[in-house]
């Protein structure tokens, strides 16, 4: 399929556009919590993909410099969102898991995207919701094959 002249760009102001406004939503909610947006992806990251356990495990996932991850899992051990744990097998390796504090925010957190969802889809057909989806989905895909993780 040939991308018409302008399409790539209207993709990437779209993708653009939806990072703003899920970041804005959340904005006053991590404010209040003095979270980032990194530092609440690192623990939904954590708290929904149990083989993702390490600091290595998020840049690898994120995509981020392993500077940044490290000062978000500081800052979230200090205020009580993560704890560190010493691998059983090496006692280099350290472990991550959320404390129940980060388990109650995360739901405040799902509440949000629930919110957010529900903004954003406002007015839309529920037939055109779910080609939508469908094209969701085969982007993604393409995504997948592109980055090598199919």
């Amino acid at each position: 399929m040939e991308v018409p002249a302008g399409k790539a760009g209207h993709f990437d102001l779209y993708t653009n556009k939806t990072h703003l406004s899920y970041a804005k939503m959340h904005r006053p909610f991590l404010d209040r919590c003095h979270l980032s947006m990194n530092a609440l992806t690192i623990l939904e990251i954590l708290d929904q993909n149990p083989e993702c356990r390490t600091p290595k495990d998020l840049i690898a996932i994120l995509g981020l410099k392993s500077n940044v991850v490290y000062l978000h899992v500081d800052h979230l051990v200090e205020e009580g969102y993560l704890e560190r744990h010493t691998a059983e097998n090496d006692r280099r390796k350290i472990t991550l898991s959320c404390t129940r504090k980060a388990k109650t925010l995360l739901k405040k957190a799902m509440e949000i995207r629930k919110q957010y969802f529900e903004t954003m889809t406002a007015g839309v057909d529920p037939e055109d919701y779910a080609v939508y989806q469908r094209v969701v989905r085969k982007i993604e895909e393409n995504i997948d094959a592109f980055l090598g993780e199919t």
